[in-house]
């Protein structure tokens, strides 16, 4: 079991954190949302904590971390292999919305 940095002031359920990472000089916590906790099966979500303060978080759709953040990508693709789910990376994003 993966190490909490901070509180969990956002009420996650204890199955959607994945682990942590230090970002710069900041340590990083990251939920991954699905089914489990309530959220949309169909939309894979990301939560990630920087620090104890409630607000101080920041949240998504996983595939926006494709491109955008290595660490949230790597987590994301094991924990999707881990759950036997299929990744939502950008070609799917974009395929959902019926772009070519």
């Amino acid at each position: 079991m993966a190490f909490r940095y901070h509180e969990d002031s956002c009420g996650h359920y204890s199955t959607e954190f994945v682990g942590g990472y230090h970002r710069k000089d900041v340590r990083v916590d990251v939920y991954f949302l699905d089914e489990t906790g309530g959220h949309n099966p169909d939309d894979h979500g990301v939560c990630l904590r920087y620090s104890d303060d409630p607000g101080d978080y920041a949240s998504g759709p996983a595939w926006s971390y494709e491109k955008s953040d290595i660490k949230v990508w790597e987590l994301y693709r094991k924990w999707c292999m881990k759950k036997g789910y299929k990744l939502q990376d950008l070609n799917w994003r974009k395929a959902k919305d019926g772009i070519t």
